[in-house]
């Protein structure tokens, strides 16, 4: 490792010659700015979206054992030719209006899903939401001092839909057989979660852009993303964050 240039190591934080380590200015204050929002603290926001769906799964899978065990023991018990009590009448209603689908002029070139689902996926997005922008700051204040913490977390928290994202794609797969869903309904899930896995993609991508354009300046920022063509190699300097 290069020794410290002597020439920016007292060098004042205001100076733009300190931007690297060697400046101790500069290195006190990328310190404490990992110290205030640290990177490794963004891991958290990943592990809160893969507890969410894991609930969500939770609250399904208690439900189909409930209903296989209300059907089992009706069974046993023989047809009720009685009048449907409170119970049944809520549990109709409350399947009437899940399974209604909002309709208006032109919706079904929307493909817009059921009430149910519908419910769920706004529930979704307001809980992501509250995860990627509730937390401040976004931005560190220089690029230097380490990655965005709003691109850190939202590029975890895209991470962490992988698994679902998967597990939902197939016909035959693991969340219909310990929910009892069929692959059918799933796949409307399936294809929301990947829009919500872009969403947070991009969310984690921008500020990348954002941020070096800010503290260098847009047409340095241009420079150094331009391609280079070398043959068959093409190759991207990215500025170093």
């Amino acid at each position: 490792m290069p020794p410290a240039d002597p020439a920016i190591v007292n060098l004042p934080l205001s100076d733009p010659r300190c931007n690297t380590s060697d400046c101790l200015a500069f290195a006190d204050a990328a310190t404490e700015s990992q110290a205030k929002t640290p990177w490794a603290d963004q891991f958290k926001y990943g592990r809160w979206a893969t507890y969410y769906y894991l609930a969500i799964i939770g609250l399904f899978i208690a439900s189909y054992i409930y209903h296989l065990y209300r059907d089992r023991k009706a069974l046993r018990a023989g047809r009720d030719s009685h009048a449907p009590g409170l119970r049944q009448k809520l549990l109709a209603g409350g399947r009437w209006l899940a399974y209604r689908r909002i309709e208006f002029p032109g919706s079904s070139g929307f493909e817009i899903p059921s009430f149910g689902v519908l419910s769920l996926l706004l529930a979704t997005v307001v809980f992501l939401a509250a995860l990627t922008f509730a937390s401040r700051p976004y931005y560190r204040q220089h690029v230097h001092y380490g990655s965005p913490p709003i691109a850190t977390r939202t590029g975890l928290m895209a991470y962490a839909c992988t698994p679902i994202m998967i597990a939902l794609a197939g016909k035959a797969n693991v969340i219909t057989l310990i929910t009892g869903i069929s692959h059918e309904k799933l796949n409307v899930i399936h294809r929301w979660v990947g829009w919500v896995t872009l969403v947070l993609s991009l969310i984690h991508t921008i500020p990348f852009f954002y941020q070096p354009g800010q503290d260098h300046g847009y047409t340095t920022l241009h420079a150094e993303w331009s391609v280079r063509m070398g043959g068959d190699m093409v190759s991207f300097k990215f500025c170093s964050i």
